[in-house]
């Protein structure tokens, strides 16, 4: 089998391989989708997406799609590469080519790498996707292209941009008078003795020197400004964008890698504002050098181009491999970030069930791979330094001895030959800037996929409504939802429910069978595949998500505390609540006599809550939500981990208080002040009596 060399694109998480696989294969032909929307194309869900729903978006693109099996590798060589092989039985990877030592695959976790066939053998499943354009494939877009991603960053700066560049083309010009004075310098005044030049010589030279000090001044003061200003501008940008994504965007990622994927910003600014600055002026005073060097020289100027040639030559053959190596270590990286955080989050769990010792295993063979792929790193890195340094001190050799020739036979001056070498210094130093940038950018190539995945990613629809407030009536009506996380497994089917205003609710059901579901489509999380959701008489999809969440407020099982005080967790910072107000929460909540005894209001809160027993987290997090006054609560499981007086007690409170209440719950001590009792079985509620639980 021929290889066929193609694109990389790695997925973000480990359900989108087979959406990248399929990006691969379009991107081989000519048609280039972005991951975000390739994600949707192939209804990648929490559960990833399977072969079927891949042959669709396949066909849906313009490819001829069809699923084989085979049961060896001498069948995979009859075949066109590249395909799509089910790897291991829970990944996807692209078949580039087959030779007689190695196999090549496109892995969207790691990108392009050979296997043996041993290994082949045992991670190939038999089956795959044969993939080839149709009559009416269209070649669609370009490669997401580096310095397109780059420039558009750098945009509203152009008065800032425009003063750097003038600054490092006016630096040119005491630079080469410099030169210029140098060649006088031995030809005039050490060889001809002509000392009356002594005094203008030094007087000029003084001049360039202050010129260039004024000059580089300049150009980095507004470089510090460009800086300044992408650093403030993307963060906050970045930020606001995270802020507003929909939560199952978190729920498919590590925290970790979000957070570093922020750092990245700063990154990329600190690249752009120094290095990529300082390389596009080099390449405007590579030019300017190297015609003053082929008037001096023109023999000595192709000798320098020459030597340029080939250390582009080295770049342009590493460029790739160190691009693939980096994409995957920022992409490692980020998963051990994440990986380290959620240890740190379940130390307590760990250290219960004696899992240290597993989770330290897992962490250390992260971070092997991680030193790994560093260790590539930095033999690319290597090169690009290396060789660079190397093939400019051959060459300066050797324009050394070609100067010193062409002086023997009259062609060139000392200070020619002197002019000419200080030249070639300030000719190839900003090239071996540039290939030293050109390993930056490689490595950058990796965490602007990693931003792109957050800009490109659709925003939260509820943010796009803006309907003002108004009094809405605290009842809930659910008709006809369905809801599915994969497009082809309905969780809920066809869902009805109503909640009259003021009276409690309970949903009983084994887990997973979508009670949670339920609550996050309530709140407005969840968006449902098919039917409608009402508070009052207002459909959900048009209440916007600030009324939503003051109208609606929810209680998970999993408790959320940070570090502060007790008033900062319960009133969650909004200046609103009143301290009076925070206090009646807490006594409704069961736990205001406990907190008074640790320092009232102002007692601390660790990080997790960790300073407080389970029981006492949950209703400081019933707390918080009773002080927001809102007309609706969703309990779920939210009374859980409360003795059952406790529980009773807090719920009498909530339905004195006249909400609109709905429970999720296991618990029958939780359904005493409930009026209506529904049991969710296979995508459905079914009305139960009290009578029968």
């Amino acid at each position: 089998m021929k290889r066929a060399k193609t694109p990389t694109i790695l997925q973000m998480e480990a359900t989108e391989c087979g959406a990248a696989a399929l990006a691969i294969i379009l991107a081989y032909y000519g048609r280039h989708i972005p991951l975000e929307k390739m994600r949707v194309d192939c209804g990648v869900s929490r559960d990833g997406c399977n072969a079927s729903m891949m042959l669709a978006a396949a066909r849906q693109h313009g490819l001829t799609a069809q699923a084989a099996k085979v049961d060896s590798i001498a069948s995979l060589q009859e075949l066109n590469a590249p395909v799509i092989l089910f790897w291991e039985f829970n990944h996807f990877v692209v078949l580039e080519g087959i030779s007689k030592e190695k196999i090549y695959i496109n892995d969207p976790a790691c990108g392009p790498r050979t296997v043996s066939y041993q290994q082949f053998d045992q991670a190939f499943t038999g089956v795959l996707l044969l993939l080839s354009p149709d009559i009416d494939f269209m070649a669609h877009g370009r490669p997401a292209s580096l310095y397109s991603a780059l420039r558009n960053r750098l945009q509203g700066l152009d008065k800032e941009l425009f003063f750097v560049f003038i600054a490092s083309l006016a630096l040119v010009v005491p630079n080469l008078m410099i030169t210029a004075l140098a060649k006088i310098f031995i030809d005039n005044i050490l060889v001809e003795k002509l000392n009356s030049w002594i005094l203008p010589f030094f007087s000029v030279f003084l001049v360039m020197i202050v010129s260039i000090i004024l000059l580089s001044s300049l150009q980095n003061y507004f470089l510090l400004l460009i800086k300044l200003k992408l650093t403030l501008i993307s963060t906050i940008g970045f930020l606001w964008r995270i802020m507003y994504l929909p939560i199952q965007f978190f729920q498919q990622r590590f925290a970790g890698d979000i957070t570093e994927r922020v750092s990245a910003n700063d990154r990329i600014a600190n690249l752009l504002s120094n290095e990529v600055m300082a390389s596009l002026v080099s390449l405007l005073t590579i030019a300017l050098y190297g015609v003053v060097m082929c008037i001096l020289s023109w023999q000595l100027a192709l000798l320098a181009f020459t030597a340029m040639g080939f250390s582009l030559f080295v770049y342009r053959h590493v460029r790739r491999q160190f691009a693939d190596v980096s994409r995957n270590f920022l992409q490692k990286n980020g998963k051990l970030l994440g990986l380290q955080m959620q240890g740190l989050s379940l130390i307590e769990d760990l250290k219960a069930n004696g899992r240290e010792n597993d989770f330290f295993q897992r962490w250390a063979s992260a971070h092997a791979e991680i030193i790994s792929l560093q260790q590539k790193q930095a033999i690319y890195n290597q090169i690009l330094t290396v060789i660079p340094a190397c093939t400019q001190l051959v060459a300066y050799s050797i324009i050394t001895g070609l100067g010193s020739w062409q002086i023997i036979n009259g062609q060139l001056t000392i200070g020619s030959l002197i002019a000419f070498q200080m030249l070639w210094y300030q000719f190839f130093a900003p090239l071996q800037t540039l290939l030293g940038l050109g390993g930056e950018l490689q490595k950058i190539r990796g965490d602007l996929a990693r931003l792109d995945d957050i800009q490109n990613h659709e925003l939260d629809p509820r943010f796009n409504i803006s309907s003002t407030e108004h009094c809405l009536e605290a009842s809930i009506r659910l008709d006809s939802v369905c809801f599915a996380y994969t497009a082809n497994k309905p969780m809920l089917k066809e869902l009805n429910l109503f909640i009259p205003v003021g009276e409690m609710i309970a949903i009983l059901g084994k887990s997973g069978e979508g009670k949670s579901t339920i609550a996050r489509l309530i709140t407005g999380l969840y968006q449902p595949a098919s039917g409608s959701i009402h508070i009052g008489g207002t459909a959900l999809s048009q209440i916007s998500p600030e009324i939503s969440a003051r109208l609606i407020a929810y209680v998970e099982q999993d408790v959320f505390l940070f570090p502060g005080t007790i008033r900062e967790n319960v009133s969650f910072w909004n200046p609103a609540i009143s301290d009076l107000a925070i206090e009646k929460a807490l006594h409704d909540a069961c736990i205001y006599e406990e907190i008074m005894q640790r320092g009232g209001l102002d007692c601390a809160v660790s990080e997790n809550g960790v300073n407080f027993s389970g029981g006492q987290r949950h209703r400081i997090e019933i707390a918080r939500a009773l002080a927001q006054n809102s007309k609706i609560l969703i309990l779920d499981e939210a009374t859980s981990n409360l003795e059952a007086e406790t529980e009773k007690r807090i719920l009498k409170n909530i339905q004195e208080k006249g909400l609109t209440t709905l429970v999720i719950t296991h618990r029958p001590s939780a359904l005493e002040y409930c009026t209506q009792i529904y049991k969710l079985e296979q995508g459905s509620l079914i009305p139960i009596d009290k009578e029968f639980i």
